[in-house]
């Protein structure tokens, strides 16, 4: 921990940024009234941390995997990504680290979906009893459109049921969130270049 800084005091700046691609089927096969939804591909780390504690100035890269089932009233499903240092400050340990969001949600109608999207977190290179923050909650979800854009805000609670004893464990998360829901840019592009074949 960096010293001189009270972990659970207010600190504001921009964190790490992550990037993650996914190779997957582009027809979805359908299960059970739904469709199962799956990709794979790489997770990568950057260390752009404007504040040395909302970061571990250290490239990371890893695999990434998700898969889901979405159906006219029910979103569920897993996305494990883990990463593995592999340079940056040599005075910063080592990292081995995997972030697993899980999801599952009702939608009673289309534009409103009930239900959890935690991030479960694991340090593999911290002491046992301290590896796992393991959070759940209860959250809602409401989609618009403007224009021909959807958009999706939401908001969610989280405690950590299970989090290291010690600090940088997590008590209470809430988080509010805009997301548009733009398409692929490649997909048309694909189907262009398929086209020409």
């Amino acid at each position: 921990m960096p010293t001189g800084l009270d972990p659970f005091g207010r600190t504001t700046g921009f964190g790490d940024l992550a990037f993650v691609s996914f190779l997957g089927p582009e027809h979805p096969p359908e299960v059970a009234g739904g469709h199962l939804i799956m990709g794979v591909g790489p997770t990568f780390i950057f260390p752009t941390a404007s504040e040395s504690i909302l970061g571990q100035n250290k490239w990371q890269a890893g695999p990434a995997a998700g898969v889901g089932f979405i159906s006219e009233h029910w979103r569920l499903g897993v996305f494990p990504q883990q990463w593995w240092s592999f340079a940056g400050e040599s005075d910063q340990p080592t990292v081995s680290q995997m972030n697993l969001q899980y999801f599952l949600y009702y939608a009673p109608t289309p534009d409103w979906e009930i239900g959890v999207a935690p991030n479960m977190y694991v340090d593999w290179k911290a002491p046992a009893g301290n590896q796992v923050t393991l959070p759940v909650g209860l959250g809602i979800n409401h989609i618009f459109t403007i224009g021909q854009l959807p958009i999706s805000v939401g908001i969610e609670v989280d405690y950590p049921v299970i989090h290291p004893d010690s600090w940088p464990g997590t008590r209470w998360d809430f988080r509010i969130y805009v997301m548009p829901l733009a398409p692929a840019p490649w997909g048309n592009l694909a189907k262009q270049l398929k086209a020409l074949q």
